[in-house]
């Protein structure tokens, strides 16, 4: 039988809407549910609603970033042999039966899955299909997959984690799927609508997330960290630092902390403006670790 259960990381949340979507949680995975919280203010609230859905709940002192929370989750299941784990923001609503949909795809049982994600973009009703990319929320991941890339890269605290374990992920020679058919509903947050000024600036999109400066500063150093370790993963025609150079302009269209925001981007790209991967150490290892594993079950990787 094949055990799961489901790790949500909180910050701050808005507690009204965590204790539906916790609600949610439950009636799909029962007691199997953890919540790893980063230094809340509310943490009090958020303790006691975890506690009346008896799940488990781990309140971290200091905000380690979404990566750091993430493992910790896994490993609280791992150490309690669990086979899969569902990562989860505090924003995500899960339908009733989305677990139950999920463990019983063929896709599920196949040793090459390293996860298994729901719909979170609207796509197209298709079922099941392989992708190359999921979001860290609404996906099942395998926990052995997990170990054998070194989990999530703390380092990169939040933003493009979900991205450098994807890749992680593929060059070890898992798959991922997509049940397009189970919807996640999960909340955008503030959006800028880009108006004439951005049509001047030459802003290509219509409206954009807005953001605080930390995850501009982390957005832009993550973009070009994890663009710089798997080329082969991204479209590789334009140098990260330029891109991140060119998206400034959608800063300046922020409602409020304009400078704020703009210094973010700026920091965070030249920060790691002359990154080397091969100069990582642990990101070495990582990728070591997963060669062997490669060579160990004769997996050959191939860059689709």
């Amino acid at each position: 039988m094949i055990s799961s259960g489901a790790v949500i990381i909180t910050f701050n949340p808005k507690i009204d809407d965590f204790k539906v979507n916790l609600e949610a949680v439950a009636k799909n995975f029962g007691k199997n549910f953890l919540v790893v919280d980063n230094a809340s203010d509310n943490q009090l609230l958020i303790s006691e609603t975890v506690r009346k859905n008896h799940g488990s709940f781990i309140d971290l002192k200091k905000n380690l970033g979404i990566a750091a929370a993430q493992n910790i989750g896994f490993s609280f299941f791992n150490e309690r042999n669990f086979d899969w784990v569902m990562l989860l923001d505090q924003d995500s609503l899960l339908s009733e039966d989305a677990l139950e949909k999920l463990l019983i795809l063929p896709e599920i049982k196949q040793s090459s899955t390293g996860a298994v994600g729901i719909n979170y973009d609207q796509r197209a009703i298709e079922g099941v299909i392989k992708v190359s990319d999921l979001i860290a929320s609404g996906s099942l991941i395998k926990i052995e997959a997990w170990s054998v890339v070194s989990g999530m890269d703390e380092n990169l605290f939040i933003d493009y984690v979900d991205l450098d374990f994807d890749a992680k992920l593929l060059l070890a020679g898992f798959e991922l799927y997509m049940d397009t058919s189970i919807i996640l509903k999960h909340e955008i947050g503030e959006t800028i609508k880009v108006g004439n000024v951005g049509r001047i600036l030459s802003v290509k999109k219509q409206e954009y997330s807005d953001h605080s400066p930390m995850r501009h500063y982390y957005y832009a150093r993550n973009m070009i960290i994890v663009k710089k370790r798997y080329p082969w993963y991204f479209d590789g025609r334009r140098d990260p630092r330029l891109t991140n150079l060119i998206l400034v302009r959608e800063s300046l269209l922020a409602k409020e902390k304009r400078f704020q925001k703009v210094c973010g981007d700026l920091k965070g790209t030249f920060s790691v403006w002359h990154y080397d991967p091969e100069k990582d150490i642990i990101h070495k290892k990582t990728i070591d670790k997963i060669e062997g594993y490669k060579r160990e079950h004769n997996i050959r990787f191939t860059k689709e």
